[in-house]
Parts: C-alpha cells; structure tokens; sequence
C-alpha cells in the first residue's frame, strides 16, 4: 500500500510539471487467500499499475516475490498506446523458456482455480494468465488501482492522454509569448489568431487519430475570452477514445432458415 501510495505521488507531481507518466509497482508479499487481499479499487491511485505473478523459475528467485513487472514494461513498449497489453493477438507471452510455469502469490499456477485467479484479476491486480482455448500466456488486462468506473482505470487510457498532453504541449509551446491580435469592433480574438492554436494543437491529435490510437478529437479556442486582462490563452480539447473488447459474447444455435446476412 505505502509503494501504491508513494508512486501515485509521484505521478500527480510528474503530471503538474507538464510531464505525464504511469507508474508500475510489484505486488510484493501478495498471499492467498484472495479473501485477504485488500482490493486495489479503493486506492484512489489511477496512475498505478500493480504487477503479480510471474515465470516460475524467476518468481522463486526472490522468495517467490519478483513479478513479471519487466515483462509488463516491455510489453508496454511494444504495444501502441492504445492498446490492452491482453492484447491476444498481439501479446502472447509464452516463448519456449518463458512462462511454460508460472507462479502467483507463491503458488503454482497450475493449483489455482478460475474462481481465484478471476477474484485477483476483480481486485485490480495485473498478472500472466491462460485462456481456455488457446495455448498462449497473456496478461489478464492493464488495471490501475483505482475504481472501475473513473476514465484511468486502465493502463491504455493513462498512456493515450498523456501522450496526448505531451503532444499538445509539444506543438502549443512555440506560441509561447506570440502576440494576440484582437478584434478592433467587438475585442474578441480574430479568427485566425484562434485558428493557429487550434490547428497546432489540431496537427498533434491528428496525428494520434492517423496512427490508430484514438478515435477522434476536438479542439476550439473562445474567441471572447478576455485574453488583453490575462494573458492566457485557453483551449477545449475533446479526446475521444477507442474501446477495448474485454469480452466478446455470442449466440449461436440451429435454425430452419437464415435471417441474418452474412457479412463478407
């Protein structure tokens, strides 16, 4: 909890100095039962990942307590911002000296019931996982340590808007102290002084949007503020995200007669 705690400090002080992060923490001492466990979702620590489990000839290393943080990070790296390190397709972390055993909170993976390994994953923990079905190894999802339904209780989300932040701030820096023009009639900003924010900020998420890790986006800049009293230039900026499909739920039976097309 105290390294929970600490990294989410760090992460709010790295964020108001203008340079976003997320933070990833082993889950050190984790022990069964998972009725023990305290759950991560009330730790009010959304930029903390916290990492269990791992191959087992590491894990046994350190007392049963190294995790596959290193093997999180690298997957990290690889995906795109966007993208659940659960990824199947992309992200199956089973190689032929890797993960053929595993163990979590000291055990072996082998004894774990669903029943255990889905109350680790409702608890917010991140962890190597199989999937019935297939032969892989794959993280079980990206949780962050705080409440299901805040917008950063996923590692993609936290690395699509700070890399969104970063930039933004990256094209919007070299309008820094550049003079405003404002309208002689009605002292609003002219037009084409907002339009040079918008588009600079614009070009960043657009760029974001091309590379697949966002949907879309918004930028506006109000051409009344009061920009002579302040100084300040203020801008509405809209992420909007993509999805990640947890789950996929389908019906499937017999019938006399189609009434579905196929698309293809």
């Amino acid at each position: 909890p105290l390294a929970i705690a600490a990294a989410e400090l760090f992460a709010q002080a790295a964020s108001l100095a203008e340079e976003p992060v997320l933070c990833v923490v082993e889950a050190k001492g984790l022990t069964l039962p998972t009725s023990a466990i305290t759950t991560l979702r009330t730790k009010n620590a959304p930029n903390v990942c916290v990492v269990a489990g791992n191959d087992a000839s590491i894990a046994t290393l350190s007392g049963n307590d190294l995790t596959s943080i290193g093997t999180f990070l690298g997957a990290c790296s690889k995906a795109k911002v966007n993208e659940n390190v659960g990824y199947v397709r992309k992200f199956n972390l089973l190689k032929p000296l890797k993960y053929v055993a595993m163990k979590l909170a000291g055990v072996a993976y082998q004894t774990l019931t669903r029943e255990v390994l889905d109350s680790l994953d409702d608890l917010g923990f991140i962890f190597p996982r199989k999937i019935t079905g297939s032969s892989g190894v794959y993280f079980n999802d990206s949780h962050t340590a705080t409440e299901l339904t805040s917008d950063y209780s996923n590692a993609e989300n936290n690395r699509v808007m700070n890399k969104a932040r970063r930039q933004v701030r990256s094209r919007l820096l070299p309008n820094i102290k550049a003079p405003l023009f404002v309208d002689a009639t009605t002292g609003q900003l002219e037009p084409a002084t907002c339009l040079i924010f918008e588009e600079d900020a614009g070009e960043a998420l657009q760029a974001m949007k091309a590379a697949g890790e966002i949907s879309d986006y918004a930028v506006f800049v109000d051409p009344a503020q009061d920009v002579l009293a302040t100084s300040i230039v203020e801008l509405e900026i809209e992420v909007l995200p993509t999805g990640t499909a947890r789950a996929i739920n389908y019906k499937i039976g017999f019938v006399k007669i189609l009434t579905t097309t196929n698309q293809n």
